[in-house]
């Protein structure tokens, strides 16, 4: 295999994951990392999340909509949908910041 000669800046670029990819990886990796009480009383449950994917793609203002049990993966959801990088949106040709949303899914495995 020859070796990457792509500069450093287009590759961690390419490391940007689109929506439906990234929640797909925070389900299977981010399970109860916030609740260990949850994890052993085999809890399950699901946060809504909305947040804003900033021009350069990144997170901010993440806010839980609802969640049930209610509290139970609040902190777990927010602290892993701000870790997200997400394509900027693009409208005309610029990007733009745009509100987003999400139901994170917990389970026990």
């Amino acid at each position: 295999m020859a070796p990457d000669k792509t500069p450093a800046a287009d590759r961690q670029t390419s490391r940007i994951v689109s929506a439906s990819s990234r929640i797909r990886d925070c389900r299977a990796n981010n399970r109860f990392r916030g609740s260990r009480a949850a994890q052993r009383r085999g809890d399950s449950g699901w946060v809504d999340l909305h947040f804003t994917v900033s021009i350069d793609g990144s997170v901010k203002d993440a806010i839980v909509s609802k969640s049930k049990p209610e509290g139970t993966f609040d902190e777990a959801a927010l602290r892993a949908v701000e870790k997200w990088a997400f394509e900027p949106v693009v409208e005309n040709g610029e990007a733009v910041e745009k509100r987003a949303g999400v139901r994170m899914m917990f389970a026990a495995e």
